[in-house]
């Protein structure tokens, strides 16, 4: 597809302007409660079943809720990525520093926490579903908190970094 052909322009390769754009418009790293919000607007909430088919509308509207948590940590990740790219640059001198990264970054971890908290909401309806669904859900529980757990490290790991470089600059600085 298109949009997964390499860029051959990121988009630390301009410099930001205040609120996180870079000159082009384009957001460097883009709120992840912004993306997320336009995410969740895609995808409104599933109604609740009819009564005629309680324990299948159930395991619907539970894969439903996965398939956005999945797809919304997917989002996460790509942030993730992209702060990574940032982070890098600025360590290497060839971004300036970004103080809205920062937040973003701390941002992200929230947002990773509440995925987790959803996706396991929706587990759980799909384990009460029947015993059947519960092994399935268990296991599908163990690989989200795995992943949510990678990602939060992967953040503050990225934290780290971007406070050793601004203890770094101070000193260069003073």
């Amino acid at each position: 597809s298109p949009s997964s052909a390499p860029s051959p322009r990121r988009p630390f390769d301009r410099p930001l302007q205040a609120g996180g754009t870079a000159a082009g418009g384009t957001a460097a790293v883009p709120s992840a409660r912004a993306t997320l919000a336009h995410r969740a607007a895609a995808h409104p909430t599933v109604h609740p079943p009819s009564a005629a088919q309680p324990a299948g509308g159930a395991i619907r509207r539970a894969l439903a809720d996965l398939h956005r948590t999945r797809e919304q940590m997917g989002a996460l990740r790509a942030l993730a990525a992209e702060a990574t790219e940032a982070v890098e640059a600025m360590r290497a001198g060839s971004l300036e520093p970004q103080p809205h990264l920062k937040r973003t970054l701390v941002q992200l971890q929230q947002d990773a926490a509440s995925l987790l908290a959803r996706g396991r909401s929706a587990l759980g309806a799909m384990a009460a579903a029947g015993p059947s669904a519960s092994a399935s859900a268990s296991e599908a529980e163990h690989v989200l908190s795995l992943a949510v757990q990678t990602l939060r490290e992967e953040l503050a790991s990225l934290l780290t970094a971007y406070a050793e470089m601004e203890a770094e600059r101070g000193v260069a600085h003073a």
